[in-house]
């Protein structure tokens, strides 16, 4: 939890000078923030269209618990099937994408 007057740019910055340059860490930082940032997306969809876990999960033809597994630890053990079905009935489109890597840290 932050201090008062302490803010994320803060904490991170005390991150580094004690993890340093270790590339395998800031690889595993920038993947959870990934997988979160898809689970919020997915829940603010969500909640935007007025609809329960339950009823996207339906409207998709997936079970509850992977709408809810998903937005509590995001979504690395998803199918891409099931990731499709939910953009789908959200009226989004699903994309996935391989880059050429870049310096873990930003």
């Amino acid at each position: 939890m932050l201090k008062p007057g302490e803010s994320t740019r803060d904490v991170l910055e005390m991150v580094e000078v004690i993890v340093g340059d270790d590339q395998e860490f800031w690889a595993a930082v920038k993947t959870a923030a990934e997988c979160n940032e898809v689970a919020m997306n997915l829940r603010s969809t969500r909640l935007e269209r007025g609809l329960t876990q339950s009823a996207l999960a339906e409207l998709a033809g997936v079970s509850k618990s992977i709408i809810a597994r998903i937005e509590q630890k995001g979504i690395d053990s998803v199918s891409v099937q099931s990731l499709r079905k939910i953009a789908t009935a959200l009226g989004l489109r699903l994309e996935i994408g391989m880059h050429p890597p870049q310096s873990t840290r930003q």
